[in-house]
């Protein structure tokens, strides 16, 4: 489940991508050349004045940036430093996203469970009322304890609403963690055939 939650997440992704342009800025500050050197050509044509001869006069510079004073040093140490911080952070992501996928997972289990619970009350609630009609219609019964347990019936379906609010609520929020981050075929299968073994030891367990 948690290796599902950690396929494709987005605060995960972005991370590695941190991490790439870290490395790329790496990579560039390991150039001996602080900039690319800069060439200049001028050429002239040349006329004499009383003889009338011509000459062509060609005339070159080259310029180029040194760094001094261990500048490409520190420069490298930054970009490590860089790329030693987007480390961290995909470590940071990975364990927020594992633990954010968890506890979806627990509440939903726990939601599940107490739906369950309710719907066992809800049942018995049910059977309780019909016994109280009845009794109350054939006189056994009190039409006051006949409305108390209406009024308890209420209540329960009350928490069977909130129970299945619950449910819905922490399925989503679990489906935000990795289901829905699962958008290629091969992680949606895998996270498939994950449930499946899952259900079927879980099955078995209470079998």
């Amino acid at each position: 489940m948690v290796a599902c939650a950690l396929a494709e997440h987005p605060s995960i992704r972005a991370a590695e991508a941190g991490r790439a342009a870290a490395e790329g800025r790496k990579l560039g500050a390991r150039t001996l050349l602080p900039s690319n050197p800069q060439v200049e050509v001028t050429a002239g044509r040349r006329v004499g004045l009383w003889n009338g001869e011509r000459d062509i006069n060609v005339y070159g510079r080259v310029a180029q940036e040194l760094e001094i004073a261990g500048q490409r040093r520190k420069r490298m140490a930054m970009a490590d430093a860089e790329v030693t911080q987007a480390d961290r952070q995909i470590d940071l992501s990975r364990r927020d996203v594992a633990a954010a996928a968890l506890s979806a997972y627990y509440e939903w289990l726990a939601a599940r469970e107490q739906q369950a619970m309710i719907g066992r009350i809800a049942k018995t609630s049910d059977i309780l009322v019909d016994l109280a009609r009845t009794s109350e219609r054939t006189g056994l019964g009190s039409g006051l304890n006949a409305d108390v347990v209406v009024a308890t019936s209420v209540r329960v379906r009350r928490q069977q609403i909130e129970a299945d609010r619950r449910v819905a609520a922490a399925r989503a929020c679990w489906q935000v963690c990795w289901g829905a981050t699962a958008r290629g075929s091969r992680s949606r299968a895998s996270c498939r055939r994950w449930r499946c073994r899952w259900s079927c030891r879980r099955c078995s367990r209470r079998r």
